[in-house]
């Protein structure tokens, strides 16, 4: 399993800080939910 964690921002200029836990067979970008938090 790796780990990343992602800075960034959104369409809305929105700051959001994301820590994926990647499983190969797992594999989910959860862009739109780290965005509503």
């Amino acid at each position: 399993m790796m780990v990343l964690m992602i800075f960034g921002y959104d369409e809305d200029s929105i700051c959001i800080a994301a820590k994926y836990y990647i499983k190969p067979e797992h594999f989910k970008f959860y862009h739109q939910e780290f965005s509503l938090l």
